[in-house]
């Protein structure tokens, strides 16, 4: 059988009206803001922020000033503790490269086993507490460089003492907070401003 052959009658032709299309334009939808919206937007939140820096910077302060209470008051109780423990003075002394009655950059807890109240070789430290940024820290005590207990968990000296604590630069800030410690080693913390709490 030989090729089967297409005759014209058998071929169907389609007339598309010329007033047809042919194809259907794609519709294409811009979303956004535009440069006024923008600007408004960019303003409203300029003013919130404006409101809010006050309030955070606040917050801030008083969680610095906070943690810095917590790290003195677990410090001179675990002074206590170590001096009852082990039959030995221990001493708490801020870092020699402190500023003038400055325990803002940290202290060191250790036995004092020859009684001098100065960490000496062979008197290692037992503790020690790193620079506390953001605050100030001043002791009223009579050695404003140390405090030492004794053997049966008392302070040897002044019977008590007190921590003022700021914020730092601005010092005279209300999140300043007075630690006061008793002979018997309870802490009594007083949040206020002015130079009976600040540094």
């Amino acid at each position: 059988m030989g090729p089967i052959r297409q005759h014209p009658a058998d071929s169907i032709d389609v007339m598309v009206p010329a007033n047809t299309p042919l194809s259907v334009p794609s519709r294409t939808c811009t979303l956004g803001f535009s440069l006024i919206e923008l600007m408004v937007v960019i303003s409203v939140l300029a003013i919130l922020a404006s409101i809010a820096a006050p309030s955070f910077q606040d917050s801030f302060e008083a969680y610095r000033v906070a943690s810095a209470r917590e790290n003195l008051v677990s410090t001179i109780q675990f002074a206590r503790t170590e001096a009852i423990r082990t039959g030995q003075p221990v001493v708490v002394r801020r870092k020699a490269d402190c500023a003038s009655n400055n325990w803002g950059c940290g202290w060191v807890v250790f036995r004092d086993t020859n009684g001098n109240n100065t960490q000496q070789a062979g008197e290692a430290s037992i503790r020690e507490t790193e620079t506390q940024r953001g605050v100030s820290i001043r002791s009223n005590a009579g050695s404003a460089d140390f405090q030492a207990v004794n053997i049966f968990g008392q302070f040897a000296g002044s019977p008590f003492f007190s921590f003022f604590i700021g914020p730092t630069p601005n010092d005279d800030a209300n999140n300043c907070t007075r630690v006061a410690f008793s002979s018997a080693m309870r802490a009594l913390s007083t949040k206020g401003s002015g130079s009976g709490f600040c540094p």
